[in-house]
């Protein structure tokens, strides 16, 4: 990654460019810097980052749309067989994090890395998430997440941590309160 911006992207990017301008949400990357807002990223990075959050939406939607249909099949079938697979989503934000190391900073404060990388923590599992805030102040030490936590868009991020990190938390102490207080712990009925 480059941390100056580097000459027009060839035409390779043209089917993202649009994007480059409006990222589908209403916010604006303001390649030309007229608002103020940081201009870390260069072309080829905000490219991979826009790649990653179409791959995401499409395999959230994918997850959603197996997740109905397992629900409809234990519906008219009683159980069904529960296996202890990865989801795709948490593995492409897991390899993407991966890939930042070293660059959050700059990604955090770009506007349209940080409203990615938003999205991604909202999908991050309990270990990567451990992970992306050790990596984000081993980066520049505690002055500097204090800095980022200040800053327009990086603060956003800091945000999206909070309350992912909150969710983690409920759905940690939601699978292990008693069910009819029997004394048993949740469990979902498997059968091969």
């Amino acid at each position: 990654m480059s941390r100056h911006r580097e000459s027009r992207p060839s035409a390779d990017y043209a089917a993202l460019e649009a994007g480059l301008q409006d990222d589908g949400n209403g916010y604006n990357s303001n390649p030309t810097g007229q608002h103020g807002f940081d201009e870390l990223l260069d072309p080829e990075t905000l490219f991979y980052l826009q790649q990653v959050r179409v791959d995401l939406r499409n395999l959230l939607e994918k997850e959603q749309h197996e997740a109905e249909e397992q629900q409809e099949y234990q519906n008219g079938h009683g159980n069904y067989d529960e296996t202890e697979e990865e989801a795709g989503s948490v593995i492409l934000v897991r390899n993407t994090l991966e890939e930042l190391k070293g660059h959050l900073n700059e990604v955090a404060r770009d506007i349209t890395g940080s409203r990615i990388l938003e999205e991604l923590i909202k999908s991050v599992a309990d270990p990567d998430l451990a992970n992306l805030i050790r990596a984000l102040i081993t980066q520049g030490g505690t002055q500097r997440i204090l800095r980022l936590a200040e800053h327009r868009c990086a603060s956003h991020v800091f945000e999206s941590i909070v309350k992912r990190t909150l969710e983690l938390y409920q759905e940690s102490q939601s699978a292990s309160q008693p069910v009819e207080n029997t004394g048993r712990r949740k469990k979902h009925n498997l059968e091969a």
